[in-house]
């Protein structure tokens, strides 16, 4: 049984969705079938194929030229011994990982400013990236605060209010 490969053809001067066809392909003739009526018969030699993209192809029948598009593409281009390269599919927007250098840089400039009307400032550039990334919620404030017990020794506010306690020890 010859493999017969199913698709949509558009005829020579034909435009839009074109005809569901059948191409049934055997050692010697290349058969195209739309409907019940056979269309033609070419042996392999007077045939041609060449991929255009997309998964159609441009074939060369006894001197006519159609578009097919077969539902099989990788298929159908193995049993015409003709090279097929898949078209990459993109990937959706939302699972395209993107680099977030922008970010970053923008987060550790922010972070190392000690001026805090200064800090506001660059952390609005921080705010609109994740606003628009949507990754998370951006607190609207800071919890600033200090505290130490009469105990602990060496310990000094950093102007950031971070806690550094290289040089902490208690009593």
């Amino acid at each position: 049984m010859s493999p017969r490969f199913a698709g949509e053809v558009l005829l020579p001067g034909e435009t839009g969705d074109g005809h569901h066809a059948l191409f049934e392909i055997d050692e010697d003739f290349v058969r195209l079938v739309i409907g019940e009526s056979e269309i033609g018969s070419w042996g392999r030699d007077q045939c041609g194929a060449s991929p255009t993209g997309r998964g159609s192809f441009l074939m060369n029948l006894g001197g006519e030229e159609l578009l097919f598009t077969p539902s099989s593409p990788a298929t159908f281009a193995e049993a015409l011994d003709v090279p097929y390269v898949a078209e990459p599919r993109p990937e959706p927007e939302d699972e395209v990982e993107k680099p977030k250098y922008d970010f970053d840089a923008a987060l550790d400039d922010a972070s190392g400013t000690l001026d805090v009307n200064e800090r506001r400032k660059k952390m609005e550039k921080v705010e609109s990236i994740l606003q628009g990334d949507a990754v998370f919620a951006q607190t609207l404030w800071r919890s600033v605060f200090n505290a130490a017990h009469e105990r602990v020794k060496g310990y000094t506010t950093h102007p950031t209010f971070y806690h550094q306690f290289d040089k902490v020890w208690i009593a």
